[in-house]
This record gives structure tokens, C-alpha cells and sequence, in this order.
């Protein structure tokens, strides 16, 4: 049984093999596919999905809730109160985002039975993490108690999108992102977060329409999801509805935080939406060229000039906040990161001779992993979650020398840091950097 990731989910189920679901690319042609072919790799279907287990039965056939909310049970009240330290103490997604948990969230908990069932579900699925898996009365698994939460709510919100005018609530929006959030905490592959942001919070937004974001009330969910929007679009190469020009320059924050120094991360997001934005179009481009005729492709030359205007627009991006600040060392990670993600995307192909591209040198690129080390780990010490750190780690590790034992520790060590803050996809990037290290190594092996 597949479990749902957002009411509006409508997506058919695609088959890809192993080595394009890790890549989360198309998988074209074969068996073998047109990827496997072109990277020497054995092409091979993906294991089928393991069979419901007892939590996955009780959220199916738990009876849907009564549209409004009945006052929380003992335990309920419980995970209610671990929703709310789990905000406070590894949520703090942006400035504003804080503010708005304190109003809006708090009285929608409160107001909204969707609502107040995810905060359950958080609260109970982070509780079942750090010691206080059974609740004080009634002996409940907490973990159970999550899931079973969770889909009381997923059952409200389909309920609730009944209204043609439901995506205009405020519980809805929320709704949506808080399922969000719970998946990036339950599924350590990501690919459930990844598929509810575009069919969930994705979607109700476009369908409420940009200017629902300058209301008050939604400005700091906006600029909370359009952190986690930009790390989803440029983790699995993607486009989004941000870089359309209707949401180009919406934030979602006040006016006086749009500067760089009082929110340093604001063009940082801009620039990665546009990179991965490029990115897409950079690899759907070069793989439609055969390849004997890219080296005197006039799209080539294109892709050169446009990848080495955009690098420098990247490039002149310069932190106006004291470093003291966590979230000043947050857009530096994400920042040097994207730079070598630019960077290394012109490394797979052969086909710019002659032509100036997007490059770093050895030594510029050993100095930008260090950096983004040592900004993650400062960050690590704050109450940002380690979920935003998932990119710049991934491009430390791929861009970690193969004999930098020491170095490749300190990632993975920072990696088991986010997974205990309740982020269990790290391990997802734990894996694909063990893979791309082993990779690497039979390279040099070969040579």
C-alpha cells in the first residue's frame, strides 16, 4: 500500500531502475536504460516496495475526524507539548518563520482538527525518538500514535479541499506544509518529502495565487517553505513555480527584513532556484545532441556563455550579516555549495573544448569544502534544523578528495547530527556518498 504524500496527489506510479531512482532522473530506453549505458553501470530494476506493515493498516481504516476539533486527550496534550519544543528547539526554518509559529500555528493547533492532528503527529513521532515512547496515560506506542494522528489528518485535509475555497485557509496552507515536514522526518529516503512539496504545498499555493502571500499571516510560512521549496529543486534537479515571473522578488517576508543583512539567505534561494532552473535545462539540452556532434553545437557555445554569466552573478553574492549570526552561516554553506554544484555539473561532459565554462580550481575547491564545513558545524550549534544543511553536505562530500579520510568523517559525523535531530533523510545522503566515494576510488584504481 502506498501511503498518500498530500491531498492533491494524483501521480501514477513510474518503474525506474536502481541507478536512475539514486540520480531521481527519467529513466530512458533499455533494459539496459539510455543512463546505465552512457555510465558503464549494470542496469537494474528497483527491489518492490515492502508489504503494509501494522501502522500503515491502523491509519487506513482509523474513521475519518468530525470537521471540528474534540478537545486532546492526555496523550494527545503530551505530543502536543513535544510539537512545541521540537519547533522551538530544531525548527527554526527563518526568522520570521518563528514569529509566525507563535501566532498563527498556535491558533490554528487549536482551531483546525488537520492541523491539530499533524502537530500531534510531529510531536508524537519526535517523541518516540528521544526517550518518551510511551505516552504517560493510555500505554501507546508514540511512533503509532504518529502515523495514526497523521492520517487522521490527511483524511481532514481531502475533507476540506471538498470547499473550492479551501486553499484560500489558512489551515490548508498549513496543513500541507506540516505534512511536509512530517514525511522529512519519517522517511529516510526523501522521496516522500520531495513528491508533497510539489503535490502539496506546492499546489495549494499556485493555486491560491501570489498575492495570498503579502497577507500577514502568510508570510512566514511562505519564506519557511521557499527555503525548503529551493534545497528540494536543487537536491533532485528541478524546476519550480518560483522562478516563474509572477513569483520572482515574493519572499513572503516583511519589508524590512528583504535586505540581505537582516535575511542573508533571501538571494541565496533566488540564485539556487535559478541554478537548478539552468541545471534542468543544461542536462536536457546536451543529452538531446548526439554525442560526436556537441564539440561544434551552437547550443553548446550558448550553454558555456549563459553557465559563466550566471557563475558570476553566483559568484558576486557576498554575506552583509556578521558571522555571528546562524543564519548568515546557513546562506554561506548553501552559498559555497552552490558553487561547486554549478561548477561540477560542467565536469560530466567532454565537450567545451575551447570554450570558457563555470570552474573552480583544486585548491579553490578544497577551500570551499572547508568552508562549508565549518559553517555547517556553527550552524549545527543554533536552532536551525539540519535538514537545510542536506545540500551543502552533499556537495562537500562529492567534492571531497578520495584519500581525505578525515574529512569525509567529519561529514558523516555531521550527517548523524541532522538524523538525530529527527531529520532521518541524512541517511539518504549518507548513502549516496558512500556510493559515489566507492565510485571514485574504482576510478582511481583503474587509472
Amino acid at each position: 500500500m502506498r501511503r498518500a504524500v498530500g491531498p492533491l496527489d494524483k501521480r501514477r506510479r513510474v518503474t525506474r531502475c536502481q541507478a536512475c531512482a539514486q540520480r531521481r532522473i527519467k529513466c530512458q530506453g533499455g533494459p539496459p536504460c539510455d543512463y546505465c549505458v552512457r555510465t558503464s553501470k549494470t542496469c537494474r530494476p528497483q527491489a518492490p516496495r515492502a508489504a503494509p506493515n501494522v501502522t500503515a493498516i491502523i491509519v487506513a481504516c482509523h474513521p475519518p475526524p468530525s470537521r471540528n476539533r474534540s478537545p486532546p486527550t492526555p496523550d494527545d496534550a503530551l505530543f502536543l507539548d513535544c510539537f512545541a519544543s521540537f519547533l522551538q528547539r530544531r525548527c527554526h526554518l527563518t526568522q520570521a518563520f518563528v514569529a509566525a509559529v507563535a501566532t498563527d500555528l498556535a491558533r490554528l493547533v487549536h482551531e483546525s482538527a488537520p492541523v491539530g492532528d499533524l502537530a500531534v503527529a510531529i510531536g508524537a513521532l519526535d517523541a518516540s525518538r528521544h526517550g518518551a515512547v510511551m505516552a504517560s496515560r493510555g500505554g501507546r506506542d508514540a511512533r503509532c500514535a504518529a502515523f495514526r494522528a497523521y492520517g487522521r489528518a490527511m483524511r481532514g485535509l481531502q475533507a476540506r479541499l471538498s470547499d473550492p475555497d479551501a486553499v484560500t485557509g489558512d489551515d490548508v496552507v498549513w496543513g500541507t506544509f506540516l505534512l511536509g515536514l512530517f514525511e522529512l522526518m519519517a522517511e529516510a529516503s526523501g522521496d516522500g518529502w520531495a513528491t508533497h512539496m510539489f503535490y502539496g504545498t506546492a499546489r495549494v499555493l499556485q493555486l491560491a495565487g501570489p498575492a495570498r502571500v503579502s497577507l500577514q499571516q502568510r508570510r512566514g510560512l511562505f519564506g519557511a517553505f521557499r527555503v525548503l521549496e529551493a534545497t528540494r529543486v536543487i537536491m533532485y534537479g528541478e524546476e519550480t513555480f518560483l522562478a516563474g515571473e509572477a513569483w520572482r522578488g515574493v519572499t513572503g517576508v516583511d519589508d524590512a527584513e528583504a535586505d540581505c543583512a537582516a535575511n542573508p539567505m533571501a538571494e541565496v534561494l533566488d540564485l539556487m532556484i535559478r541554478a537548478s532552473s539552468f541545471s534542468k535545462r543544461f542536462f536536457k539540452q546536451i543529452e538531446n545532441i548526439p554525442p560526436g556532434e556537441r564539440p561544434c553545437s551552437p547550443v553548446i557555445d550558448d550553454l558555456a556563455r549563459q553557465g559563466v554569466a550566471l557563475f558570476r552573478t553566483i559568484h558576486a553574492w557576498e554575506a552583509a550579516t556578521p558571522a555571528q549570526n546562524p543564519f548568515a552561516d546557513l546562506a554561506r554553506a548553501n552559498h559555497l555549495a552552490l558553487e561547486l554544484f554549478f561548477c561540477k555539473n560542467f565536469t560530466y561532459y567532454d565537450c567545451w573544448l575551447g570554450r570558457q565554462v563555470p570552474r573552480l580550481e583544486a585548491g579553490e575547491t578544497d577551500a570551499h569544502v572547508e568552508a562549508v564545513l565549518r559553517a555547517c558545524e556553527a550552524v549545527q550549534r543554533s536552532n536551525i534544523p539540519g535538514a537545510l544543511l542536506l545540500f551543502p553536505l552533499r556537495m562537500a562530500g562529492a567534492n571531497t578528495a578520495d584519500a581525505d579520510a578525515d574529512r569525509k568523517e567529519r561529514i558523516l559525523k555531521l550527517l548523524g547530527r541532522v538524523h538525530a535531530q529527527g531529520f532521518v533523510v541524512a541517511d539518504r545522503i549518507k548513502v549516496d556518498l558512500h556510493d559515489f566515494w566507492q565510485h571514485e576510488e574504482q576510478l582511481a584504481q583503474a587509472r
